[in-house]
């Protein structure tokens, strides 16, 4: 079962990160583990100055559950880390697109 240290609001350190694409304004995720379910909600801002909020709720069993307001992804499913390791995969029609490791650090 994950660690409970998950549970907070993060927020992207966009100088400090390495990213493939051009940075988001603002990236701000709150996260709310309660043994094995997981609840997201994500507030960002991207390059462009679109704002956009998604969230997600679902269990650390590596089941796909639905997404709501994300123009990227139907939906993602979560397995069990440990510590401030969110890993995840990232599905779109039906496939996996998009394996996310993130490591969370406050």
């Amino acid at each position: 079962m994950p660690q409970s240290s998950l549970t907070g609001i993060w927020k992207l350190n966009v100088p400090a990160s390495n990213l493939p694409f051009a940075p988001p304004r603002s990236v701000v995720v709150d996260i709310v583990v309660e043994g094995d379910d997981i609840s997201i909600t994500e507030n960002s801002v991207n390059a462009e100055g679109y704002a956009e909020t998604v969230t997600i709720r679902a269990r650390f069993d590596s089941q796909v559950y639905p997404v709501k307001g994300s123009v990227l992804a139907d939906g993602f499913a979560y397995r069990a880390s440990p510590g401030a390791h969110l890993a995840g995969q990232r599905h779109e029609s039906g496939g996996a697109h998009l394996h996310r490791d993130n490591y969370l650090g406050r």
